[in-house]
């Protein structure tokens, strides 16, 4: 009865494990595992947060882009504006002036569609990529509060271990 209780802890601990990767079984890992998985967990934030910054800035970059193309069409027309001459008759000038600036606007909208369609597959890049971050940010404050609770501590004494904080990444590493 007590085997059956233990195997069925220990497949609901392996079910726990691939539904979320990051969950620690103190009792499984040693504290150089864990250092092992911080520092899997700080390259992959690391990444992370590198791929985030360039959404970033590509999204910076489409947003100033449609900006410029906005200006464009409105110089463009601006121009075409000035360009019919005063021999033409005023009737003849707004029909001529109108087409040019469809044809004008029409082009620019469609670039400007497109960017906008990029702009919106850039932003979502970005928030899964923040998605992604914060599960890292979560699993690897997870490994570091599980450290202390280890049996590994008791074993040992508490002042064989050394806990050492980084607050500026959010993790706790165990040396």
């Amino acid at each position: 009865m007590v085997a059956s209780a233990i195997a069925g802890q220990a497949l609901a601990d392996d079910e726990e494990s691939l539904i979320n990767p990051y969950t620690v079984d103190p009792s499984l890992y040693t504290n150089k595992q864990i250092l092992i998985q911080n520092a899997k967990h700080i390259k992959e934030r690391s990444k992370l947060r590198v791929e985030l910054r360039d959404a970033e800035k590509t999204n910076r970059d489409l947003r100033a882009q449609v900006a410029r193309l906005h200006r464009e069409m409105q110089d463009l027309v601006d121009e075409y504006a000035s360009d019919i001459s005063d021999d033409v008759s005023p009737r003849k000038k707004i029909k001529l002036q109108l087409k040019r600036s469809k044809e004008e606007n029409l082009t620019l909208q469609t670039a400007i569609s497109g960017l906008n369609q990029r702009i919106l597959i850039v932003e979502a890049e970005k928030d899964s990529l923040a998605a992604q971050l914060a599960h890292a940010n979560a699993a690897a404050s997870a490994h570091g509060s599980a450290a202390h609770a280890s049996p590994h501590d008791s074993a040992h004494g508490s002042a064989a271990l050394k806990v050492r904080r980084y607050n500026r990444v959010g993790l706790t590493f165990c040396i």
